[in-house]
């Protein structure tokens, strides 16, 4: 579309405002993830402010300096189904085509055991904090213990 402008004169081809290239680009998004599903994986994301291939590899590495526990906490709700791992993985050639939350899910899906490392980054995470309430309970119990044997 050509728009002439009355003031110049000069005609003129209008540019793409930004709305209508993501638009353009949720249109040829390649979708696996339900829409609710996508718009919490975005969310994590970017309450983490990491991008998603520095989260894998701090999981893969299981990185606790890199990746602090309440990062963890969050992604693990974030877990990609086996179906969705699978989907993700054999349509790696459309890489390309992918939306933001799918591009964050392949990368977490690319992390061998990705949910079973988040639980350990989460139990090395809170360990200190369970062991001290847990010793307060088991001396409250060997307190008690002793005054009822007397």
């Amino acid at each position: 579309a050509v728009v002439s402008t009355q003031s110049t004169g000069i005609r003129s081809k209008p540019a793409l405002s930004n709305v209508t290239r993501i638009l353009r680009r949720k249109v040829t998004a390649l979708s696996i993830l339900d829409a609710n599903r996508a718009r919490n994986a975005m969310i994590i994301q970017r309450r983490v402010a990491m991008p998603a291939v520095d989260i894998a590899r701090s999981v893969e590495e299981t990185d606790l300096a890199r990746l602090p526990v309440w990062a963890v906490e969050l992604l693990h709700g974030c877990v990609p189904s086996r179906e969705e791992s699978a989907l993700l993985l054999k349509q790696s050639e459309k890489l390309k085509q992918y939306g933001e939350a799918e591009l964050f899910c392949y990368h977490l899906c690319k992390v061998s055991r990705y949910d079973r490392k988040l639980g350990v980054m989460q139990f090395i995470g809170t360990f200190d904090e369970m062991h001290a309430r847990l010793t307060a309970q088991v001396t409250a119990i060997q307190r008690a213990s002793v005054s009822v044997k007397e």
